[in-house]
């Protein structure tokens, strides 16, 4: 017969482990704010790989993002005894469009305290080129003509990707673009496939749904915009209701002339539980709301095209692309 375990003195004592340490804020020194990084050209680009410092937990593994796809814009670094960490970090931005960002923040934290700095990256040739000084440009390369104006460079030429191909039918619009990491990836190509629309962006990495809904409720949205939202991506899959009730918020502050778009989302499950019930509320969502609320499929879509990254989260830079193609193709259709 099992012995039966009983309720004496032997049996051990049973405690509730201490919770666990909510991880402290985290700061980018320097660079500051708005500051101009020196940059070397290449091709059409500009890059830059300059010093970065900040401070964070003790002993506590740093994540120092350049927010682009090559090697060297995202970094490994542990703040020392006394929360002090420092890297350098890549950044490349093209030479018409060379504001960049840095975001810091703690590895292994998929919701947690995060910094930002966004910098300027200023070319060699920067000021010449404004002033219009003779001689103040290298010869060769082609890429101005005998008027001084630029021409455009074929990205072929300097080893770039394909150009995504412009639409029939471009029109022009106002877009307020509010999201995460899979936002900062689609932004650049999204400027590009509407490229005659006003477009105010504030993304960020690790950003979840409430702190990116308390940032649109603080930004100006004209009567009419296209309210794009690319978020919960960051949050509990079981918050279901919350995430209703953000997008109700979201075609409320489009107007009545304007709509919200949204995507489904593509992740493992978080603490076993699956996004299928809260892809389930957006697809539900776009039948019931109509017109005003565009619901693009990227899960579906991302997870049978081979477009997501080895974390199965994150986009492959064709995936940004063909997501900031879903976003451009709802908006032009609200």
């Amino acid at each position: 017969m099992a012995a039966l375990t009983g309720c004496g003195e032997d049996e051990p004592t049973r405690t509730a482990p201490p919770p666990a340490k909510e991880p402290g804020a985290i700061a980018i020194a320097e660079p500051a704010d708005d500051a101009k990084v020196k940059a070397r050209e290449e091709g059409t680009e500009l890059r830059a790989r300059p010093a970065v410092e900040g401070t964070a937990d003790a002993g506590a593994e740093v994540i120092v993002n350049g927010g682009c796809d090559v090697e060297g814009c995202l970094v490994h670094t542990t703040a020392g005894d006394d929360g002090r960490w420092e890297a350098e970090v890549r950044l490349v931005a093209p030479a018409d469009a060379p504001k960049v960002r840095i975001v810091a923040y703690y590895r292994g934290s998929v919701v947690g305290p995060e910094d930002r700095v966004e910098l300027r990256l200023a070319g060699p040739e920067a000021e010449p080129a404004r002033r219009g000084r003779p001689g103040a440009r290298r010869g060769g390369g082609g890429r101005r003509g005998d008027g001084g104006a630029r021409t455009p460079v074929s990205p072929q030429d300097v080893g770039g990707p394909q150009p995504i191909p412009p639409p029939t039918n471009t029109g022009s619009g106002t877009m307020v673009l509010v999201g995460d990491s899979l936002a900062v990836g689609m932004e650049e190509p999204l400027r590009q496939m509407l490229s005659g629309w006003q477009i105010t962006a504030d993304a960020l990495t690790s950003r979840p749904l409430d702190v990116g809904m308390g940032i649109l409720a603080r930004t100006r949205v004209p009567d009419g915009a296209v309210v794009a939202i690319s978020l919960f991506t960051n949050d509990d899959p079981t918050r279901t209701d919350a995430l209703a009730q953000a997008v109700r918020t979201s075609v409320k502050r489009a107007g009545p002339r304007g709509c919200a778009v949204w995507a489904t989302i593509a992740r493992p499950p978080f603490n076993g539980r699956s996004y299928a019930a809260a892809n389930a509320v957006l697809h539900r969502l776009d039948a019931e709301i109509g017109r005003r609320l565009v619901v693009v499929p990227w899960a579906e879509q991302a997870a049978r095209n081979g477009w997501l990254g080895p974390d199965r989260v994150h986009g492959t830079p064709e995936g940004y692309r063909q997501r900031a193609a879903m976003y451009a193709q709802a908006a032009r259709s609200c």
